[in-house]
């Protein structure tokens, strides 16, 4: 009984940093969803996706966004690579699917434009 109980002391202190350190990942990853969400600027990007086409996905996606220095304050190293992965992966889809879609929008209004102009244009040289 002696060793059972020695046994389950020692798995528990062998075990119990790797739950913390699970915990701090999941930590990490939530935080750095969560930072990468306010600081990617979707807004912008799908407006110069609308403005500039296909160049702003291609950087949106190519570009190594930075995250807060502040936000890594104080936190051990393995968070820090959590985070700083997490948050770049993210920060790069926000961007990208939002320059995409002002590509797209963009495209598809001057598409329409175009067949009203051409739509006009005929009606016009028909009536001649």
């Amino acid at each position: 009984m002696k060793a059972l109980l020695t046994y389950f002391l020692v798995a528990i202190l062998l075990l119990s940093p790797l739950l913390v350190m699970a915990d701090e990942m999941a930590d990490a990853m939530l935080q750095a969803k969560m930072d990468a969400e306010r600081d990617a600027n979707g807004s912008l990007w799908c407006i110069l996706g609308g403005f500039f086409g296909i160049w702003p996905v291609i950087i949106g996606y190519i570009m190594d966004p930075t995250p807060n220095a502040y936000s890594l304050m104080n936190k051990s190293s393995e968070y820090v690579a959590a985070y700083t992965e997490i948050y770049k992966s993210q920060v790069k889809s926000i961007r990208g699917k939002q320059a995409l879609t002002g590509c797209i929008v963009s495209d598809a209004v001057f598409v329409v434009f175009y067949v009203i102009y051409v739509v006009i244009l005929s009606a016009s040289l028909a009536n001649m």
